[in-house]
């Protein structure tokens, strides 16, 4: 084991240690405003060629809740939990005459999200009015989907992605009595990682390739602004 797998492994170790014993010291809700701009290239059959799009998408509310907790040592740590998503959506085209499905199929989708942050910069005491702060940390991130087809016109299908990386999140905290405070803060994930599994149940295939695994690197993906409400307990 190399120095720098040595260090990551004593960071790791430290930052499980202070959630596994910390104290819980807070529970803040949290509203988020987030902006992810997308460009992607895809392949058009009839002009033959390669078309690039992009478009960028600002999404308000996703609600999350966050734990904060003091360990021994007095480190900050901080978990955000956004609600697991399901959702199942089916759509079937009917023949008049004889009812029978023409065309359909049937999705399930199942997300999470959560973030670890650790209190890397605090130039003030917690109990001032105003406490500007930076912290670090990681995300994780988890969406699966399964398309099943009514109709033999194609093939069951499912992907998976998963995803991480670091993030770096400066924030201010406002202290508006005894026990609330509001928190406002700006994730930046620095880099984002994907690891999408796709499989396609399509007996012509062989089983080896009927499954890709694709690895996406991306920078600066998205921007969140994210507002929250606390109480100290």
């Amino acid at each position: 084991m190399n120095s720098k797998t040595a260090l990551l492994f004593v960071a790791i170790s430290q930052c499980l240690a202070g959630i596994a014993t910390g104290q819980l010291t807070t529970i803040k809700i949290n509203s988020s405003l987030m902006y992810k701009p997308e460009k992607n290239v895809f392949y058009k059959a009839i002009r033959q060629d390669g078309s690039t799009y992009s478009f960028s998408r600002w999404t308000f509310g996703n609600p999350s809740i966050s734990l904060g907790l003091l360990a021994k040592n007095e480190q900050y740590h901080q978990v955000d939990f956004w609600p697991v998503s399901f959702s199942s959506e089916s759509e079937k085209l009917l023949d008049t005459t004889t009812m029978t499905i023409i065309e359909g199929d049937k999705e399930i989708l199942v997300s999470g999200m959560a973030r670890y942050r650790y209190r890397l910069i605090s130039p003030v005491s917690s109990n001032s009015w105003i406490y500007p702060y930076i912290d670090v940390g990681a995300f994780f991130y988890y969406h699966h989907i399964n398309f099943k087809p009514f109709v033999s016109l194609s093939y069951p299908e499912n992907e998976t992605e998963f995803s991480i990386g670091p993030s770096i999140i400066p924030g201010v905290k406002f202290n508006i009595g005894e026990r609330i405070y509001l928190d406002f803060n700006i994730p930046v994930n620095l880099v984002e990682a994907y690891l999408t599994r796709h499989h396609t149940d399509n007996p012509v295939l062989p089983n080896e390739l009927r499954t890709s695994s694709t690895l996406s690197i991306y920078t600066f993906r998205r921007w969140t602004a994210q507002l929250g409400v606390g109480i100290y307990l």
